[in-house]
């Protein structure tokens, strides 16, 4: 791992970043916003890069190349476990309403799901995941 300019290179970013009158967005100088979990995902590669290069490496550099040769794998690899865990979460809610009205509410659970729990679910999903904008 980098040593103390790397540290300097997170708060420096930090600093220039800001928290969030863009929406919560991480803006590093150069840099397309981010959310809070794509940033980690960087901070991360731009380690991975340094420890295999054997010297520090910025964040702008890392961020191009997260960008152009893992991003997009990354995003829907994370789309791909949000609806998973979703569909979990509404598959037992439908299953927990029908032993309630004991007979299969089936499409009639999952709107009840959506209306209800939908956006507390994604909050919960975003805090738990680091994908928090605020």
């Amino acid at each position: 791992m980098a040593g103390s300019g790397f540290l300097q290179s997170v708060q420096r970013i930090s600093a220039t970043a800001g928290a969030a009158p863009n929406g919560g967005f991480i803006r590093p100088a150069g840099g397309s916003g981010l959310n809070q979990g794509e940033f980690k995902a960087v901070l991360r590669h731009q380690s991975q890069l340094a420890e295999a290069r054997g010297t520090e490496v910025s964040f702008q550099e890392a961020l191009e190349d997260w960008d152009q040769h893992h991003a997009l794998r990354w995003r829907e690899e994370r789309q791909r476990e949000y609806l998973m865990l979703q569909r979990e979460e509404i598959q037992r809610h439908k299953w927990i309403e029908s032993e309630k009205a004991r007979r299969d509410l089936g499409a009639q659970a999952v709107l009840d799901w959506i209306g209800t729990y939908a956006e507390s679910w994604r909050t919960w999903y975003e805090q738990e995941h680091g994908e928090t904008r605020t």
